[in-house]
């Protein structure tokens, strides 16, 4: 049986729904998406390539300043030695109270262990005391794709690193959106109300508390490995999936 109008459709043995991309969702909802490509969801993640021609890259950092602060131990390197701005792979916050940092080397990805206060203009440790400011790098705060990685993007497979969109995008928050763009492609130029509304009802309305706080509440994926929950879908029941934790 269909969920109510405008909820993710749920039936006893559902047909497993894939990522599409915010790209194909904005072919036929272009005026929802290019407002959106602006806020601040949309760019919770980014690189030091994604800036309009012309315009002033995304990383905010002043990378002339405070060196005691940005110098470290760097995974697989023998001495310390201060951040700069081409260690950096990946930015996360866009710029309003905070840009912290992650750093790949190899298959792995680090959290940085400084943070850019952007209201202040000044460098700040971020996270590190969880181990030795030697090897922070062992703490597991610090594992890029357990802890952050699934509430800056859309699409992750946690097997194997990848996702369908950076920041968090429609399917985010409506869920994975392959069957609903299928019956929309399927739907004839005199369709009745109710495959509209068999269309819409593919598609979660992404009205729905835990759809936020699946990024929005601090927990742990049921797998007990990562700081989100991992398989969840909006229109589900994210307790299936997250144990939250007690502040």
């Amino acid at each position: 049986m269909l969920a109510s109008a405008g909820l993710y459709a749920q039936t006893d043995e559902p047909e497993p729904r894939e990522y599409i991309g915010a790209d194909e969702c904005g072919s036929c909802h272009r005026p929802q998406g290019r407002p959106f490509d602006l806020t601040a969801h949309a760019r919770a993640l980014l690189t030091t390539e994604d800036a309009e021609e012309g315009e002033p890259g995304p990383l905010l950092a002043d990378f002339s300043i405070q060196e005691e602060v940005r110098t470290f131990l760097f995974p697989g390197e023998d001495a310390p030695r201060a951040l700069q701005a081409a260690d950096i792979t990946y930015i996360m916050g866009t710029g309003r109270l905070a840009q912290r940092f992650a750093y790949r080397q190899g298959e792995a990805v680090y959290v940085l262990p400084v943070q850019w206060n952007v209201p202040a203009g000044t460098w700040e440790p971020f996270l590190r005391g969880a181990a030795t400011d030697a090897t922070w790098f062992e703490a597991p705060e610090h594992d890029w794709l357990t802890q952050c990685v699934g509430c800056h993007v859309t699409g992750l497979d946690v097997g194997t690193g990848e996702w369908v969109d950076s920041g968090v995008q429609c399917e985010a928050c409506h869920g994975p959106g392959s069957e609903h763009a299928t019956l929309a492609d399927e739907l004839g130029r005199r369709a009745s109300a109710e495959e509209v509304q068999t269309v819409k009802d593919a598609i979660h309305s992404g009205v729905d508390p835990q759809m936020c706080a699946q990024c929005h509440a601090a927990g742990t994926s049921t797998d007990g490995v990562h700081a989100f929950p991992v398989g969840y879908h909006p229109g589900q029941d994210l307790s299936d999936f997250y144990t939250l934790h007690d502040l």
